[in-house]
């Protein structure tokens, strides 16, 4: 006879057990992961136009890079000289055990964000009044300036940072009104 072990043998009844089953688990709308090791690596993430390139020696292997655009009600304000023209995004990044890792001081990651000409249009139709902005609406929010590169074929911006958070591409708002007439 067959003898099936989900099956409680103790008692007449026959009780079915509960089978274990892989925990099922959510990704985000719009996230990306993409793995990273310690030749470097780029992970990109379509929806938002981020693209993250990491040089030789900045993570081990087994790092994992994370972009995440934040929904309406997670996006912050910005601060006042800046008009919010793009989806803010959150990037982490763990190393293989799971911990965060925040200091790329000793190799700066490339962190490019594509523009529209929506976008190009919201900054006065000059690449150079885009910004890229860490920390948008935070205390410490400020335009990241590093080795800035726009490409104006491939509309993209970009710098190269030592440290990840929130970001977002921003138009510079015009301090005063230029002077027309006479």
């Amino acid at each position: 006879m067959f003898h099936d072990t989900r099956w409680a043998s103790s008692t007449l009844s026959q009780v079915p057990t509960a089978v274990p089953t892989a925990a099922a688990t959510a990704t985000p709308v719009g996230q990306t992961q993409g793995a990273v090791s310690s030749s470097g690596g780029t992970v990109s993430n379509v929806i938002s136009g981020v693209t993250l390139t990491f040089p030789p020696g900045a993570v081990s292997d087994g790092s994992i890079a994370t972009i995440s655009p934040l929904t309406v009600g997670e996006t912050p304000t910005i601060g006042a000289g800046f008009s919010l023209v793009d989806t803010v995004v959150e990037i982490i990044v763990r190393d293989a055990g799971g911990n965060v890792l925040s200091d790329f001081s000793a190799n700066p990651v490339r962190i490019c964000f594509a523009y529209t000409a929506g976008q190009l249009l919201a900054a006065g139709g000059d690449p150079t009044n885009l910004e890229i902005v860490r920390n948008p609406g935070l205390t410490d929010e400020g335009a990241i300036t590093s080795n800035r590169a726009v490409d104006n074929t491939a509309q993209q911006i970009c710098v190269d940072v030592t440290r990840f958070s929130t970001w977002t591409v921003a138009a510079r708002v015009p301090t005063a009104l230029p002077v027309t007439g006479t």
